[in-house]
């Protein structure tokens, strides 16, 4: 039995243990990774009661471990309410989104509540880094500026105005602002980065030059996030969060995890290369040696560019254009959208084709000159097939060139 065989609910992961004697062995734990509550535990054993772990994963333990966890999803809702209430100090960001999970205004579409949460994902980290002060200070600059992050990312921006928009709304009605600082701007045309947004690509060449910096500088988890990054076209978010046994099976070589960003499923093998790497890692598959703990994904990013150019290799590329590396080596080497799609866990072959044409389109000199030779093999091939036939060849008379009537 493999991982992806359990149907389990929410924040549960199976964990495949092998025994002394060789056998498959089953642990189950409920890991809340994002917005845990604080006193909640990291890992809670699953079934609760010890007596029900018979650890293989027949259908009496997988029912004490679902039922137990719809136990738990119902207790982390209610601890998150009331946590974020009691922790956010009153007008602030945090606790208006608090507000606006608890009032009838909240969505229950999976898919809207999805949308919500993922602006709030970006809205977060600002209110932090802004003490979590009261929006009665927010000026309307400040929106501004931090709107003009997300320039180059329509999505994220349309979702980080929305929601905005929204919890601002909600501070006017709680008495905490006389008025919305969107008043007068709901029309107004944010700025798009697409006329001076440039992604660049690399291929398989720069990539080992860049793994070789890396395993020079003693940065062997660098190398191994890299060659991970390029070869499952992931973002350095994705990556940081990769676990042994979670989400990599060194006995398969396979990746089997949800994307951060889509929850979108997949089910990959590596490279030789890769699993070379990766068969002497810990727990987290990206360590940082100077810290001992699992890189954040900002980190990661940074000291990625910064020993790269330190190194004068790669100088201006950002780890997460390894992704649509990977895109553009895969379109290379001849592989269809669906296939690019299920590698990097894009929802549709759509997506990969936007990230091929429209968001970021690397014309391809070499896709172009073997273009061009394949459709003059087609003319060759028509020319004969004509011949063949016994048709008349005859010059057309405004380009004085050989055609066939």
């Amino acid at each position: 039995m493999t991982k992806v065989e359990i149907d389990l609910p929410p924040h549960v992961h199976p964990i495949e243990r092998i025994t002394a004697a060789g056998e498959i062995k089953w642990d189950f734990y409920f890991r809340v990774k994002r917005n845990r509550p604080k006193n909640w535990g990291e890992n809670i054993r699953l079934p609760r009661d010890p007596a029900l772990r018979t650890r293989d994963a027949c259908a009496a333990e997988l029912a004490a471990v679902t039922a137990d966890a719809q136990e738990l999803i119902e207790q982390l809702e209610q601890a998150r309410k009331g946590l974020d209430v009691a922790s956010a100090p009153k007008g602030s960001l945090e606790w208006l989104m608090v507000r606006y999970r608890q009032s009838r205004d909240w969505p229950t579409k999976k898919k809207t509540v999805d949308w919500y949460e993922g602006g709030w994902n970006y809205i977060k980290p600002w209110a932090q880094k802004n003490g979590m002060r009261s929006v009665a200070g927010l000026q309307w600059p400040r929106i501004v500026k931090f709107i003009d992050r997300f320039n180059d990312k329509p999505g994220a921006q349309r979702q980080v105005i929305q929601l905005l928009q929204t919890l601002l709304r909600i501070a006017v009605d709680e008495g905490i602002i006389k008025q919305s600082p969107f008043v007068g701007h709901e029309r107004r045309r944010w700025k798009k980065a697409r006329s001076t947004y440039t992604v660049e690509v690399c291929d398989y060449e720069h990539v080992r030059a860049a793994v070789k910096v890396f395993l020079k500088e003693g940065r062997r988890s660098l190398a191994v996030a890299t060659l991970i990054a390029f070869e499952l076209m992931q973002y350095p978010e994705q990556v940081s969060g990769f676990r042994r046994g979670d989400h990599y099976d060194p006995k398969s070589g396979e990746f089997i995890y949800n994307r951060n960003k889509t929850n979108v499923p997949c089910r990959v093998s590596v490279s030789r290369t890769l699993r070379w790497f990766l068969r002497k890692s810990d727990l987290y598959l990206v360590v940082s040696e100077e810290t001992g703990k699992p890189y954040t994904s900002g980190v990661l990013a940074k000291t990625f560019r910064r020993i790269l150019q330190r190194a004068d290799v790669l100088t201006t590329f950002q780890m997460r254009w390894l992704r649509h590396s990977g895109v553009f080596e895969a379109r290379r080497a001849g592989l269809d959208l669906e296939t690019i799609a299920d590698i990097g866990a894009w929802k549709s072959s759509g997506a990969v084709q936007a990230v091929i044409d429209k968001h970021y389109r690397v014309p391809d000199g070499r896709l172009a000159s073997e273009g061009q030779v394949k459709r003059q093999a087609y003319r060759n091939a028509e020319r004969t097939k004509s011949r063949t036939a016994g048709q008349k060849v005859v010059a057309h008379p405004s380009v004085g060139r050989a055609l066939t009537p």
